[in-house]
């Protein structure tokens, strides 16, 4: 099913494709997504998802996470084809299904990193995980948050994983520790370092996905999507203010928890770009 985009905005595409257990969920999951399409380091990915979205090869599936279930989100791949009628034969493609069970920024972001992984045409993820092998073995930072996040969701959470997973969900996990930067994950967020000091830790991971595999991404992008959502795109010096209101709102609701840190710099919005 490929839905018309004509007076479609992006995000419309997108609440098409999701189904929620209930209007709260749906709300929440919506707000959460547009909160991420502001960043320009997420642009690609939801351009991404918007364009599968109108082709049919993309929903959403968002519901509170069960007393019995373990993960709070899950990408499941179907594996399809379309003929092509240009070249006259039958092309393989890959179909998403995505569920959220908790909507947060991190989870989504993971969920969606999957897909990327799925679209990015990897013949193999070897390189992949040779950067980022070496930027965790030769790289360190001065930021105790940063560490004690590295080490809990890059190498703790992923340390029983088959070892044909790991490097898929060191993927995830390095988009899941983008989202989980101060300036997204706002007051509330649970470690305290910003999105530089990734960059600047991940140096050699963001230097090859920036290469090839953004180009590949790219061309997968339906053209009016992407530019529709450029008005999306907001510097992060104009999401800030949003962040000190949240603090404000915060500290009024509860006096007794601890302010906001240290402002957070300006950076680069799109290490990729």
């Amino acid at each position: 099913m490929n839905l018309p985009i004509i007076n479609k905005t992006p995000l419309e595409i997108i609440e098409l494709n999701t189904k929620a257990e209930n209007s709260l969920n749906m709300t929440r999951f919506m707000a959460e997504v547009k909160k991420l399409y502001q960043y320009e380091v997420f642009k690609h990915m939801f351009d991404l998802v918007t364009t599968l979205c109108m082709k049919g090869r993309l929903s959403f599936n968002v519901y509170d996470r069960r007393f019995f279930e373990l993960d709070e989100g899950n990408c499941k791949t179907i594996e399809g084809s379309s003929f092509n009628k240009v070249l006259n034969k039958i092309k393989s493609e890959k179909n998403y299904v995505i569920t959220i069970k908790k909507v947060s920024a991190d989870i989504i972001v993971h969920e969606l990193a999957h897909m990327l992984e799925g679209e990015g045409d990897f013949t193999s993820l070897q390189p992949f995980a040779e950067k980022i092998s070496l930027d965790l073995k030769i790289h360190n930072s001065n930021n105790v948050s940063l560490r004690a996040a590295i080490k809990q969701i890059m190498v703790s959470e992923v340390e029983n994983y088959p070892a044909a997973h790991k490097i898929s969900e060191w993927f995830a996990r390095f988009f899941q520790l983008v989202a989980s930067a101060k300036e997204v994950a706002g007051f509330g967020a649970q470690y305290g370092y910003n999105m530089q000091e990734i960059y600047q830790f991940f140096d050699n991971t963001v230097k090859f996905l920036a290469g090839d595999f953004y180009n590949t991404i790219n061309s997968k992008i339906n053209f009016n999507i992407a530019t529709k959502s450029k008005e999306y795109i907001k510097p992060l010096e104009e999401i800030k203010p949003k962040w000190t209101e949240t603090k404000h709102n915060s500290i009024h609701e509860n006096p007794n928890k601890p302010a906001w840190g240290k402002a957070v710099k300006s950076i680069k919005s799109n290490p990729f770009g």
